[in-house]
C-alpha cells in the first residue's frame, strides 16, 4: 500500500492531506512528509510501518545481554539447537511485522534474536528455550553430566 492508496481510505482533513503531498518541502525528519505518509499506511492497514524508539529499542537490548549473561554464569545454554533455530526463523521470517530483516514492534534484528535460548517472540509466537545443565560427581571419580530441557509451545 502507498500513501496515496492510504489516504484514499483513512479520508484525513485536507492539511494531512497536504502534508503527504509533494507540495510538502519537509521530507525527512519526524514532521516530515514520510513520517506523516507512514502514519497515514498505520491507519489504513493497523501495522506498524517503524521501528520503536531508539531508547525502547536500546532497553531491550541491554535487557538480552543480561539474560545472555545470566544464563551463561547459571551454566544454562544460551543457544538454541539447531531443529528450534530453523522453526524460529520460519516463524519470523514470513510475518508480517518484519521490514528490512528488522522486527517492527521489538526492533531486533531476528536473526541474532532467534539463535538465542534466552530470548522469546515480542508477539509470542514463539518462547524462551530453557537449557539446564547439571553435573554430579561420584566419590570413585566419576563425572556426569545431565541436560533437561524445556522449550515453551507458543500460546495459540
Amino acid at each position: 500500500m502507498n500513501c496515496n492508496d492510504a489516504i484514499e481510505i483513512n479520508k484525513p482533513p485536507r492539511r494531512i492531506r497536504w502534508l503527504c503531498s509533494d507540495l510538502n518541502p519537509d521530507v525527512d525528519g519526524p514532521n516530515g512528509r514520510d513520517a506523516y505518509c507512514r502514519q497515514q499506511i498505520e491507519l489504513a492497514t493497523g501495522v506498524p510501518q517503524s521501528f520503536p524508539p531508539a531508547a525502547t529499542q536500546a532497553v531491550n537490548a541491554i535487557a538480552a545481554v543480561g539474560r545472555v549473561g545470566l544464563a551463561a554464569v547459571t551454566r544454562n545454554v544460551v543457544f538454541v539447537s539447531d531443529p528450534i533455530l530453523k522453526e524460529r526463523e520460519t516463524v519470523c521470517s514470513t510475518c508480517d511485522q518484519l521490514k528490512d530483516n528488522r522486527c517492527l514492534k521489538c526492533g531486533c534484528f531476528y536473526k541474532k534474536k532467534i539463535r538465542l535460548a534466552t530470548e522469546e517472540c515480542p508477539l509470542k509466537k514463539w518462547l524462551r528455550a530453557s537449557v539446564n545443565i547439571s553435573t554430579s560427581a561420584t566419590p570413585t571419580g566419576t563425572v556426569t553430566a545431565t541436560a533437561t530441557t524445556a522449550i515453551q509451545p507458543p500460546t495459540t
